[in-house]
């Protein structure tokens, strides 16, 4: 989902070079600089204007600093995505072998069918998104009409029926998990790209993307908090859990109108409708590009598989659920911790670095877990704060 939205973005920025070497073609005295950053972003900027007048179709404004409303509005947006996104990942397993009756092996499979549809919502969302043109803007629209949709579905997929056999379980399960990752790529995608829309100075673009970090991280341990003693004390944890979701509805779309409410797209796209097998050319010829959708793919199949077994790891393998709320506060406060230094790093020692850097402690973090014995609480806790540390860097690098 991560490299969908990333190649939404970057395929503006790709149209928008080529349109900016045609005028530079056709007028004389004009000179341009372009700047690759990471083989993925392109920050164009006018170095002489031979009559001042304005470029169509492109805003080439200097950078303006984004206002405290707008990085919190920002930030407010991922909260409420993963009201729904980290709720399903980290305890919808849970629910369907534990609560629903669903068979561990089936329940797996569901995962890894939607995950591959997944993929295909995405490009579709993102097909749709670029053909967007409302009073809104391109990517606004979707954060107010989609919200309340995406946060119902995510509600839904807690309540499969107790009394249906095990097949109609199963038939539930898929389609309300499947609508729910539709209708997640239809606000997620246009979400991330709301970003590049906003600024393109990448100090700017940095600041967003540690505020949405940071909302993310907020979000997270909110659910440790809430959700994981509900495991082992409950006595009706599939009631506590629909009732959880639906809470999470109304908190969800206040926090997704606050969003659309101070998001502002200052940059404006040109027009031009960039073909799917153009977008394929333009990625296979660009290597740095391919290498860290690799490396976001990796990562992002990591994330979800640690963040989907935590609880059965402090269940299972700790002996106590509800210390998934210390493992997740451990890392929960290095991803609040990280971010706020990412901005600082990544002019100290570049993008690319700082990312590097991410990977390798959350590598040290996730190969710790590996190794620690249980009997080591401590161990497991730093471990899980590495995790958390290395995330923060990493995910807000992503996006910035």
């Amino acid at each position: 989902r991560s490299v969908s939205a990333f190649l939404l973005n970057r395929s503006s920025d790709l149209s928008f070079r080529g349109r900016l070497r045609r005028l530079r073609e056709r007028r004389d005295g004009n000179r341009w600089q372009v700047i690759a950053a990471t083989g993925a972003r392109f920050l164009v900027s006018p170095l002489r204007r031979a009559s001042g007048a304005a470029v169509e179709g492109a805003a080439l404004e200097a950078p303006a600093m984004l206002r405290t409303r707008q990085l919190l509005g920002y930030g407010a947006g991922d909260a409420a995505n993963n009201l729904t996104y980290a709720m399903v990942g980290s305890f919808l397993l849970l629910y369907y072998t534990d609560v629903a009756h669903i068979d561990a092996a089936a329940a797996g499979t569901i995962f890894l069918v939607v995950r591959i549809w997944d993929g295909l919502a995405d490009l579709l969302a993102g097909r749709l998104v670029d053909r967007t043109n409302t009073r809104w803007g391109k990517f606004r629209p979707w954060l107010l009409f989609g919200s309340l949709p995406l946060l119902l579905l995510g509600a839904a997929c807690f309540w499969v029926p107790a009394d249906w056999s095990p097949t109609g379980k199963l038939v539930y399960a898929y389609l309300t998990y499947i609508a729910f990752g539709t209708a997640y790529s239809l606000v997620n995608i246009p979400y991330g790209a709301l970003a590049a829309a906003s600024t393109q100075d990448p100090v700017q673009r940095s600041k967003l993307a540690t505020a949405r970090t940071m909302g993310a991280a907020a979000t997270t341990l909110l659910l440790s908090v809430v959700i994981s003693p509900q495991v082992k004390g409950s006595g009706d944890l599939q009631r506590t859990l629909l009732v959880t979701t639906l809470v999470f509805v109304v908190v969800g779309v206040a926090l997704y109108l606050f969003s659309f409410g101070t998001a502002r797209e200052a940059v404006q796209r040109p027009p031009d409708r960039i073909a799917l097998r153009g977008s394929a050319r333009a990625l296979a010829g660009n290597r740095p590009l391919m290498l860290l959708c690799a490396s976001s793919l990796a990562f992002l199949v990591a994330q979800f598989g640690l963040q989907s077994i935590g609880i059965y790891y402090a269940r299972d393998v700790l002996g106590d659920p509800a210390l998934y709320t210390a493992l997740i506060g451990a890392q929960t406060g290095m991803y609040f911790l990280a971010p706020v230094f990412v901005p600082w790093l990544v002019r100290r020692i570049d993008k690319r670095p700082a990312y590097l850097l991410g990977c390798l402690v959350w590598t040290v973090g996730t190969l710790g877990l590996l190794l620690a014995p249980a009997s080591a609480l401590w161990l497991v806790v730093v471990c899980f704060g590495l995790v958390g540390a290395g995330l923060a860097v990493v995910a807000t690098l992503q996006w910035s």
